[in-house]
C-alpha cells in the first residue's frame, strides 16, 4: 500500500529499529563490539522491517504499529532520528 501524507517512500525509517535499554559500561562495549549503535540510553540495530516492500512502502501501513505512526521523517541524517 502506498503510504499517504508527505512520506516519499524512501524506506529510510523502516530498515532499523531502535530500543531503550539500561546497560552499563560494559553492557554498551559489548554491544559495541557486535556492531550496534548506543547512544543516549537507545541501541539502534540496521534490520529492516519485515512489511517493508522492494518497492520501499509500508506494506501494513494502515494497521502500522504505534512506533511507526509515531516516527516523522524529516531526512534528517542522524541515524538516531527523531532520538537524537
Amino acid at each position: 500500500m502506498k503510504s499517504p501524507g508527505k512520506c516519499k517512500g524512501c524506506g529510510k525509517c523502516c530498515n532499523f529499529f531502535i530500543i531503550k535499554h539500561k546497560l552499563d559500561k560494559a553492557g554498551k562495549e559489548w554491544i559495541t563490539a557486535r556492531g550496534f549503535e548506543s547512544k543516549a540510553g537507545y541501541i539502534k540495530f540496521n534490520i529492516p522491517c519485515q512489511f517493508l516492500t522492494r518497492n520501499k512502502e509500508c506494506d501494513i501501513w494502515a494497521n502500522r504499529p504505534a512506533v511507526c505512526r509515531k516516527y516523522h521523517c524529516r531526512n534528517d541524517k542522524s541515524p538516531f532520528h527523531p532520538l537524537a
